[in-house]
């Protein structure tokens, strides 16, 4: 024990004097960043492009949305909660039945002119939007499929 402390205190005493190499610093993990799998940011001044752009990437969104609902027998039905709406920053959940991405969003984002981008995380959607109430981009939208037990609960509570 005593001969522990001894190399203990000897070891200290070298590093402080820099008498004893010290160990490489590791770089620190720098988190990744999300990607954007899907993002609607168009401002092109012809509507017929921008009907276009908008029409694929309501295309690829419900694919997506297939794709993460693909082990749940009910396709078409979507938990939503929100953070940071609008200027008053609400919050709030919604259970959503929509069979297509442009359904969906017309259900759940504010109608006025939105732009936004969706990341994936496993089966889970995060939209972040932005909009006049929301011009830097703190209204996220989390879109999850529900379950058949979530399903027929919202049934019987007459949601759907």
């Amino acid at each position: 024990m005593q001969k522990q402390r001894s190399d203990a205190r000897l070891q200290a005493f070298l590093l402080t004097n820099e008498l004893l190499p010290s160990k490489p610093k590791r770089k620190p993990r720098t988190p990744k960043e999300p990607t954007a799998v899907l993002e609607w940011m168009d401002e092109d001044s012809d509507p017929e492009i921008n009907q276009e752009n908008w029409d694929d990437t309501m295309q690829q969104l419900t694919h997506l949305l297939i794709d993460i609902s693909i082990r749940n027998s009910y396709h078409h039905f979507w938990n939503v909660q929100a953070s940071g709406m609008g200027w008053r920053s609400t919050s709030g959940e919604a259970q959503v039945r929509a069979s297509t991405g442009a359904e969906l969003l017309q259900k759940i984002l504010p109608h006025t002119d939105c732009h936004f981008r969706i990341f994936r995380q496993h089966n889970t959607l995060r939209l972040q939007n932005y909009h006049h109430d929301s011009p830097v981009g703190n209204e996220w939208y989390t879109i999850t499929a529900m379950n058949s037990k979530a399903v027929d609960q919202g049934y019987k509570e007459g949601l759907f």
